[in-house]
């Protein structure tokens, strides 16, 4: 029987429920032959172990038992019922095989909805998301549960018998990562920029990290854009705005760190930026900037004998009416009109217009 019984990785304080078998807790001499007070301890250090890392496991400590096991200064009384069953994991600490085999069915459960969780994110979004090491805890826990109870449903689940350890990388095949100072290093810092503007942080972690190698966007630390992004997209699209090239990045930037296990490379991030955000709004956002200065210079509106109309007289209701009242003390020769023919003219509705120009004057 493998030590420990669980990985070292086995968490489950997200799993609020520990599963019970009513009839074999019931059954079991613990409980049979047990008091009271023998009962509740060795319940209470079940529970207590199912959210202790690893699951399954306490410490093998005197005080510790004591305190976990609500027993106080019952224990010295109780501890050698109460500790019927558990087994030492080598580790400093003790695990008991019964809550060790819910465990691993837990963990068997948590590990595989990740690993298909990655595969439909990588097969709705068209990237390579690497889930080997997932694969590999999976394997490890399906070992350890082997081992412990043969027997479990969670063994004839599709995902455990068709799951293979992730081969290992050959080594060899892998090129070491150049020291910045290296010569090598430097041609290469100088072909990506061009123009010698290794200074900036964001251009060296550009050149750093290999162009075919796949990593989360945090990596790559992009804390601007990187000048051949910015250059490609001007060239592409020479009359958006710099202002709105750098709002979309922006946005970009804060979604794609949201999401550690997709990894692509430096040049997969550059086309999904500029096609998804770039080259989707581009021609709506440069409509804007052109209707917004086709407009007449503005003029200090004359004061108005009578009041003006009240805003529910303007065909816009609810947030849309807040919005463009906001855009219309900006601008007062901004019209309902105008708002109407330009969602008319991209397909689009009044209230992505009236936020798409609340963004642009912002």
């Amino acid at each position: 029987m493998l030590k420990p019984l669980v990985p070292n990785n086995c968490v489950l304080t997200d799993f609020a429920f520990m599963p019970l078998d009513v009839r074999r807790l019931l059954n079991s001499e613990t409980w049979v032959l047990g008091n009271d007070s023998e009962r509740s301890a060795a319940m209470c250090l079940w529970l207590e172990s199912w959210h202790q890392k690893p699951a399954a496991s306490v410490p093998n400590n005197a005080k510790m038992l004591a305190h976990l096991s609500k027993a106080g200064s019952k224990w010295a009384k109780v501890k050698d019922h109460v500790l019927r069953g558990w087994v030492d994991g080598g580790d400093g600490r003790l695990y008991h095989p019964v809550v060790a085999e819910k465990a691993l069915e837990a963990w068997i459960e948590k590990l595989s909805n990740a690993i298909s969780g990655n595969e439909g994110n990588a097969k709705r979004w068209q990237v390579a998301i690497d889930s080997d090491e997932l694969k590999s805890d999976l394997c490890d826990a399906v070992e350890r549960l082997k081992a412990l109870a043969p027997q479990s449903k969670t063994l004839n689940k599709k995902i455990v018998k068709t799951i293979q350890p992730p081969s290992k990388p050959d080594q060899e095949g892998i090129a070491p990562r150049l020291d910045p100072e290296s010569g090598g290093d430097r041609n290469r810092q100088g072909q990506g920029q061009g123009q010698g503007q290794g200074n900036n942080k964001s251009q060296k972690a550009f050149v750093e990290i290999p162009e075919n190698q796949k990593r989360p966007f945090a990596d790559f630390g992009f804390d601007q854009i990187p000048q051949p992004w910015a250059a490609s997209i001007q060239a592409d699209w020479p009359d958006l705005h710099p202002d709105d090239l750098m709002a979309k990045w922006d946005k970009y930037k804060t979604n794609a760190s949201k999401y550690p296990s997709l990894q692509l490379t430096s040049t997969e991030f550059f086309e999904d930026f500029k096609t998804r955000w770039i080259d989707k709004d581009a021609p709506r956002l440069i409509e804007l900037r052109k209707s917004r200065s086709s407009q007449p210079e503005r003029q200090e509106p004359p004061v108005p004998i009578c009041p003006p109309p009240k805003p529910a007289a303007i065909g816009l209701a609810g947030m849309e009416l807040v919005v463009f009242n906001q855009l219309h003390k900006q601008d007062p020769t901004l019209t309902q009109q105008v708002i109407f023919n330009l969602a008319a003219e991209h397909g689009l509705s009044t209230f992505q217009i009236l936020r798409d120009m609340q963004e642009a004057a912002s």
